[in-house]
């Protein structure tokens, strides 16, 4: 029996994006000109959350968190993503955003996930966390603990998804604390520090 190749493997051209999921082409063998042997269906649905925070209360006001966010939206949209995007987010609001994209969009198990923070990111006894737009500095660190988002709760928040896939690219500063997060569960992550979108996406 001859075996079937992803021309994914070779090219990206032959991505569709229908209905904004993803669908590639396979061949018959791995030869250039081997006869196209059929579509798969990779993602019935492309959804990503885009945030950026820009305006901090007490922590260093950023400058292009914001405009990086939209970029990136931007890019997601052309990839074929239905996109979500929310700015300056408060720490109550956050924590919506995050658990409505993952309750929403994760409600099909054939969907791929996708979010992007920018924003400020901490390192507090080893845990890594996410830093609102009302978010205290760590010197009060009780207020600290109740207004940020730590990545143990953000890994509670993805494991509402049924989604086929999680994509998690948090523009910010964890000093490596966020993959020793990522496999202390048993939920499987893409943990990206990036400022481009992949152009596999």
């Amino acid at each position: 029996m001859k075996k079937l190749f992803l021309l994914a493997l070779l090219t990206y051209t032959a991505f569709s994006f229908a209905n904004r999921g993803l669908t590639v082409t396979y061949k018959q063998s791995e030869s250039a000109n081997a006869p196209v042997a059929g579509e798969m269906e990779l993602y019935s649905k492309s959804y990503a959350l885009v945030i950026g925070i820009d305006a901090y209360q007490t922590w260093p006001a950023l400058s292009q968190a914001v405009n990086d966010a939209n970029k990136v939206a931007s890019a997601l949209e052309k990839k074929g993503f239905e996109v979500t995007k929310k700015f300056d987010l408060n720490g109550r609001d956050l924590e919506e955003a995050f658990e409505d994209f993952f309750i929403d969009k994760g409600a099909d198990p054939e969907a791929r996930l996708l979010v992007w923070y920018a924003g400020h990111g901490h390192t507090m006894d080893g845990e890594g966390y996410l830093i609102p737009a009302d978010g205290v500095q760590q010197s009060d660190r009780g207020n600290f603990l109740r207004r940020s988002i730590s990545l143990r709760d953000f890994g509670k928040f993805s494991r509402l998804a049924q989604s086929k896939h999680v994509y998690t690219i948090f523009d910010s500063c964890f000093a490596g604390t966020i993959f020793n997060v990522a496999r202390s569960t048993a939920v499987s992550y893409t943990h990206l520090r990036a400022h481009e979108t992949p152009e596999h996406l």
